[in-house]
């Protein structure tokens, strides 16, 4: 893992280094900036790292483990190095292209079986008539959620510590976006999103393609004030197996806006608040006897989204960020409601500083 992220940005600065721009001497002549990086570095705390209910929150914190908790704190501080870098060049007039790469590591302090990486390459073209078309690829080799009981080892071996078994994935992620401004005030963005997710040998039943579609609306009631709001539709078709099928369908609903104070000597600043309400509804067909997870389960949830960015430069800005998660689980079978509720519950809050830097050649 640490290989390929020492190779990624071994790799972007040596294209930066190998472009005409970074060796140019003699007479400078005007020219469009070709070449940009883009560097951050995002320190926060989270408070719930597994994404626990209280009810197993206690039990760790008493101290019982029974093969189920492999985290040394429940909580952790995580520092999030980023660097991208873009190549992008004018055909015409109006008209852009842009190429970049990028790379982000999520390291925890205290946790490191919560470590992970991703790795992006993206496409964006700008069109003569203000409309913009970009494509994104991006990679996640290994993401741990959790351990849980597997239950095919529980069959052949019962409820004891050997039961529990990692549960991770790695992602294949495409998406695009379809950005274009009807009118001066008002832009409208479409999304499709194709998600492939792999699951680890213990739990491949989860093994699922995410199909996603979106629009959301952005609308500038002047300078100072703009507002956006939209709904996203995704549908998981999980490859499941005998008697557990996580399959789900879900909405999001988003709602949000972004102020622009005075400036504070001379410093710019912002303001950008965002609030998601969500839904998902799982489709298995099998009784809850048999996939107590999923059969008859609904899950609703609440985010909230805060940022104030403030411009130290006109390269660098300085963000402090906040966001607060909370999942509500139930099944409309009376058995396993409580069940549910227990397993997959949560509150969860982050908060933290981001420094962004960018440079162009």
């Amino acid at each position: 893992m640490m290989r390929r992220l020492r190779f990624f940005f071994i790799l972007i600065l040596l294209c930066v280094a190998a472009s005409p721009q970074f060796f140019a001497k003699g007479k400078k002549k005007k020219k469009t900036r070709a070449i940009k990086t883009s560097f951050e570095v995002f320190t926060f705390y989270d408070n719930n790292i597994l994404r626990y209910s209280d009810y197993y929150i206690d039990k760790f914190l008493s101290g019982e483990n029974g093969g189920r908790f492999h985290v040394n704190t429940f909580d952790d501080l995580i520092i999030a190095p980023q660097a991208t870098i873009a190549y992008g060049k004018r055909f015409f007039r109006g008209s852009y292209s842009e190429i970049s790469f990028g790379a982000k590591y999520n390291k925890f302090f205290v946790n490191s079986i919560k470590d992970w990486g991703k790795y992006a390459f993206a496409l964006r073209h700008v069109f003569p008539t203000r409309t913009t078309f970009s494509f994104e690829y991006s990679f996640i080799p290994k993401y741990y959620i959790r351990h849980y009981r597997d239950k095919e080892w529980v069959e052949a071996y019962g409820y004891g510590e050997d039961a529990f078994k990692e549960y991770s994935f790695r992602k294949d992620d495409f998406s695009f976006v379809l950005k274009q401004r009807v009118m001066k005030v008002l832009e409208l963005k479409l999304y499709y999103d194709y998600g492939k997710y792999y699951y680890n040998k213990y739990f491949t039943e989860y093994d699922a393609t995410r199909n996603l579609v979106g629009a959301r609306m952005f609308y500038d009631f002047s300078r100072k004030l703009k507002v956006n709001f939209g709904v996203k539709y995704s549908f998981s078709d999980a490859r499941g197996k005998k008697n557990v099928d996580p399959t789900y369908d879900e909405y999001k609903f988003y709602f949000g806006f972004t102020f622009v104070p005075p400036k504070i000597y001379g410093f710019g600043n912002s303001v950008t608040a965002l609030a998601i309400y969500g839904t998902r509804n799982y489709l298995s067909p099998f009784s809850p006897a048999n996939d107590p997870v999923h059969s008859g389960r609904n899950d609703e949830y609440f985010q909230m989204f805060f940022n104030y960015k403030f411009s130290i430069t006109k390269r660098s800005d300085l963000i402090f960020y906040a966001n607060y998660n909370k999942r509500d689980s139930g099944t409309s079978w009376s058995e396993t409601n409580d069940f549910v509720a227990r397993e997959k519950s949560f509150d969860q809050f982050k908060i933290g500083v981001k420094y962004q830097y960018e440079i162009k050649f």
